[in-house]
């Protein structure tokens, strides 16, 4: 009989270990949450999904919609689920009504999101993500002023049935070799944040501003 050459091995102790080396180095006040896209990067979200709650993580970041139905249906309702990437408009009533969090880095995605909410009464939680010069995704500064404008109807409650639209700010950008490039990402970041740097009384205030920068390729 052939056997395979390699298999994964997946330690409780192991992962525990490491959760609570990065616990350490984060601080207990810091949101902790599992990328777990890809079906737990092959280890399977059915399987690692309980394994990671057990060692004390309660937030799961995945790609897609389907993704996180997956988290769902494994998770225990203490935990949150965050999708980073694809959003189908037929998920969207799926995704506000089991308060799964997701990434908004364009305009029809918004709208779509605040009639979603309207429809269905429910506060859809949202992460602003903005575009700072990565030529990733994101909202463009020429669309930033109507997002805003969007969000700040929605916080008000305009036609939306009291509901609450929360948004962080996630502001990605570019890790560079080339000082210039960095310089530019680096001045474009600031800009952003000086704009959305907003007063209680002209608009919303995001509830967990923070950078996110991505290791160098």
């Amino acid at each position: 009989m052939v056997r395979h050459s390699s298999r994964i091995e997946l330690s409780q102790a192991a992962l525990k270990q490491n959760v609570n080396f990065i616990r350490k180095k984060i601080g207990p006040d810091a949101i902790f949450s599992s990328v777990v896209k890809a079906d737990a990067f092959g280890h399977g979200i059915g399987t690692f999904v309980p394994m990671a709650e057990k060692a004390g993580i309660r937030h799961f970041s995945v790609a897609s919609s389907y993704e996180a139905w997956e988290v769902n249906e494994a998770r225990t309702k203490e935990s949150t689920i965050m999708i980073m990437g694809i959003l189908y408009d037929d998920d969207m009533e799926w995704v506000i009504s089991n308060e799964i969090e997701f990434f908004v880095f364009d305009l029809p995605r918004l709208k779509k999101a605040k009639a979603t909410a309207e429809k269905i009464g429910k506060k859809a939680i949202i992460h602003l993500e903005v575009e700072t010069g990565g030529n990733r995704t994101g909202l463009e500064e020429s669309k930033l002023d109507e997002a805003l404008e969007i969000s700040k109807a929605i916080r008000n409650g305009f036609n939306l049935k009291g509901c609450v639209l929360i948004l962080q700010v996630l502001s990605p950008f570019l890790t560079s070799s080339e000082f210039k490039s960095s310089c530019r990402n680096l001045m474009i970041s600031a800009n952003r944040q000086k704009k959305m740097a907003w007063n209680p009384t002209s608009a919303i205030q995001p509830a967990r501003p923070r950078l996110s920068r991505f290791p160098k390729q």
